[in-house]
């Protein structure tokens, strides 16, 4: 009998806890088989990920008033710029005794050169375009179109009574550094999605963009911000995103000075925070993806001006310093007075593959206007993460320009690791030899064409190379692979033969013959170091560079660089200074995020900020070695 009363209810309730115990186990086994379905596809799947990058207008800048802006009227045609240029003139009137601006604000800067009813327009276009209670909406709505997997904002306000929860809304979580200004409202903002992204940690850091040599205080200005994020499908693939807005004026070359300063400070962080975090994220299982507005319009000279900067001035760099790629894209910012390509979405080219960009658009008017809420146009770029495969054949391509003597190779040199896996690629058999027949295999593979002046042009450079003793040191750490052979072993086939030491030897003969590395931004560098054009570097050439933008103090040490200011003169030409540059690559990429085997998380929360290694800010002056031809 069925038990009634108290007793009866206590067993219908038994039976139905029982019954969803049952169903939640049921659905356990369900998620587990999914989780493992989703592995098994993962493994088969390359990781891929949508990046965008927006400047979105700061809610408290995003005023028509503002003379660079000014829509509404007419100040392209006759007599228009000299108006605009009595504007600015009047906007940056100062009282020379007080200091003080002489116009108080909007439209008396302007009065008596723009007419009541031009002042009328610009106030109309305010209210219909600019204001912040309209321009927020189509913010969002714009950012939720592109439906990337992360998010950089810049000159963003409104982060936590607006963006956050919007975007949380939307699948989002998101951390954000404001600028260190106090009058400024706006910073640097990253977003992922929930469901692509873990965020693992993050930090952020302000621009030091001058010192008080007296004092000791210090100027800033500007921030950076970077996370770490582990994709949810693929367990081990990591993401380094970081989101920078440098100095303002594009218009203005000196700034470059002071952005590769900024630049050259993300990229000491960048190896700082990698190497605290490779017990986690292992080097070769972690891309970085660098968004910003980088307020310049020539991004060679800028990069290169960063990457001597840090090379000359770090212990450590990281690898994503020397092979950072941008993403090809036409202007990003378009007004009234200005249409420039300032925005910039750069990415590891050893690490991830760009699969897709967006389009721009067609613009007949400035923005914003009432489709784009914002004076700079998003920027959205889509990556795959290359194959062990894909990054071994591009070493090789890379390999066989040097080797063949193709003068507009582009790639910086490979380091003792890249040669290290190359070599694996080449002794497919693992033979622990290269041959004529093994060379004409891969570049079959490659789908190259070899022909027999090529082969022998490469074969005579092995002969005649000059073997380095020293890399030998560097094979005794390497297991399992063949990199030697006695020769007199291979047979009575008469076949040349080529062990691993003289296979570095040649290619590092053949990367340093050739026309000096012709790399844009090594150029635009040099240029840039060349004070006075006259295709030289003199001492007091590098040391008025480097005080004016290096972000650490420096000294005449750092000639120590370049054999040609040894003795304390002479100067650098081009084919030094690339060359110099160059073979800093090579000897510190491998050595500057050390390599861990414990795969243990640091002593922080997952969402913390990494704390501060004082072991790893290494005075610079102290470790540059004597680096020659």
């Amino acid at each position: 009998d069925t038990p009634t009363g108290p007793q009866g209810a206590v067993a219908a309730l038994e039976e139905a806890v029982a019954s969803l115990r049952h169903d939640v186990d049921e659905l356990r086994a369900e998620l587990r088989s999914t989780q493992e379905a989703l592995q098994t596809l993962a493994s088969t799947v390359p990781l891929e990920f949508t990046v965008v990058q927006y400047n979105i207008l700061a809610g408290y800048l995003g005023e028509n008033t503002q003379p660079w802006f000014l829509y509404g009227v007419d100040l392209h045609g006759p007599g228009g710029p000299e108006r605009r240029k009595s504007i600015m003139q009047k906007y940056n009137e100062r009282d020379p005794e007080t200091g003080q601006l002489v116009h108080n604000g909007w439209p008396e800067y302007a009065e008596g050169i723009l007419t009541p009813d031009e002042i009328r327009n610009v106030e109309e276009y305010d209210e219909e375009f600019f204001r912040w209670e309209v321009r927020r909406e189509r913010l969002i709505e714009q950012i939720a179109r592109m439906n990337a997997d992360i998010v950089s904002l810049v000159e963003c306000d409104h982060f936590d009574d607006f963006f956050q929860p919007s975007m949380s809304a939307r699948g989002y979580a998101g951390v954000y550094r404001k600028r260190p200004r106090d009058s400024s409202d706006d910073g640097c903002a990253i977003f992922w999605k929930h469901s692509k992204f873990d965020l693992v940690s993050y930090e952020g850091m302000d621009f030091i963009d001058c010192v008080d040599v007296h004092t000791g205080s210090t100027a800033k200005d500007r921030c950076a911000l970077l996370a770490l994020l582990r994709s949810k499908t693929h367990r081990k693939k990591h993401v380094i995103a970081i989101s920078v807005h440098l100095a303002r004026n594009p218009e203005d070359p000196f700034m470059d000075h002071l952005r590769a300063k900024q630049v050259a400070q993300v990229f000491r962080l960048l190896s700082e925070f990698a190497s605290r975090c490779t017990a986690i994220a292992p080097t070769e299982n972690t891309a970085v993806v660098m968004c910003g507005d980088l307020n310049a319009t020539n991004f060679a000279k800028l990069r290169g001006l960063s990457l001597a900067l840090a090379a000359i001035t770090s212990a450590r760099v990281h690898p994503f310093v020397w092979d950072a790629q941008d993403v090809p894209t036409t202007a990003t910012s378009v007004t009234t007075s200005r249409n420039v390509r300032i925005d910039a979405l750069l990415f590891q080219t050893s690490r991830l593959k760009l699969v897709n960009k967006s389009e721009a658009p067609a613009l007949s008017e400035p923005i914003p206007n009432a489709i784009y809420p914002s004076d700079h146009l998003p920027l959205r770029a889509r990556f795959q993460w290359k194959s062990v495969l894909d990054r071994e054949m591009s070493l090789a391509r890379a390999w066989f320009r040097v080797m063949t003597d193709q003068s507009l190779c582009d790639t910086p040199p490979l380091t003792m690791g890249e040669l290290r896996a190359l070599w694996v690629i080449f002794d497919w058999n693992h033979e622990g030899r290269f041959t004529r027949s093994k060379l004409r295999r891969v570049s079959h593979f490659l789908g190259l064409h070899l022909d027999v002046a090529m082969e022998n042009a490469i074969f005579d450079k092995m002969s005649a190379a000059e073997v380095d003793t020293n890399v030998g040191d560097v094979l005794d750490s390497v297991p399992n692979i063949k990199f030697n052979v006695d020769v007199s072993s291979c047979g009575d086939d008469k076949e040349e033969v080529v062990d691993f030491k003289r296979f570095c030897a040649a290619y590092d003969v053949a990367i340093y013959s050739m026309r000096n590395e012709q790399l844009p931004y090594l150029i635009e560098a040099f240029k840039a170091f060349d004070e006075n054009g006259d295709g030289m570097i003199s001492v007091d050439e590098l040391v008025n560079v480097l005080q004016a933008c290096s972000p650490v103090p420096i000294s005449l040490k750092s000639g120590m660089l370049f054999d040609s200011f040894r003795d304390g003169s002479g100067s650098v030409a081009y084919g030094e200074f690339a060359r110099s540059i160059m073979q800093r690559r090579r000897l510190n990429v491998e050595s500057s995020i050390p390599r861990q085997t414990s795969m243990e998380a640091p002593a922080t929360t997952p969402t913390s900020r990494p704390r501060s290694t004082s072991s790893l800010r290494r005075d610079p002056l102290e470790t540059w070695p004597g680096l020659g031809t």
